[in-house]
């Protein structure tokens, strides 16, 4: 799917990611120690705790989304995974030969990046999933490209654990 990449996309995808956290807190089983999701993007630690974390699956698409909001010194950015099913634990999943997507988005500058989709490459690993619990976890990397501009990032080291709801 591809996004039209412009201010109304980026504050759109911000409150997306927010509206699914404060809907599915109550619904999802993200409240283990080290839920949430974590990474080095660029040269910096990101990181978004559980109650800032959400997963769906929407089975009409096959693919998780899952979702994570950090906000600091009033900016806003998000980390956005989707990656398709069906996969296999522990194996890796590559944006070149599968549905594997990143999306980093940061409401000050209004910066869409993508690792898979549109632009740049993402890997996604899949290391824990219950079905009967409906909790997910993995790691992830890639590179991303601006959207909106020429520059790109590295993200790197990411880690996610979250419940998720079903759609």
């Amino acid at each position: 799917m591809k996004l039209p990449c412009n201010r109304a996309t980026v504050l759109a995808v911000i409150s997306f990611v927010f509206l699914l956290a404060a809907t599915s807190c109550k619904k999802s089983n993200n409240s283990s120690s080290g839920s949430g999701i974590s990474a080095t993007i660029g040269s910096k630690s990101w990181s978004a705790a559980a109650s800032a974390t959400t997963g769906i699956y929407v089975s009409s698409e096959y693919q998780f989304q899952i979702g994570a909001a950090q906000i600091v010194s009033g900016d806003t950015t998000a980390v956005i995974l989707y990656f398709g099913t069906p996969f296999t634990v522990g194996r890796p999943m590559n944006s070149d030969t599968t549905f594997v997507d990143i999306n980093y988005i940061d409401s000050k500058t209004l910066d869409l990046y993508d690792g898979g989709n549109e632009a740049g490459w993402s890997i996604l690993t899949v290391t824990s999933y219950d079905s009967t619990n409906r909790t997910v976890g993995g790691t992830f990397n890639g590179v991303l490209y601006n959207l909106n501009g020429s520059d790109s990032l590295v993200i790197s080291n990411g880690k996610f654990s979250t419940g998720y709801t079903l759609n």
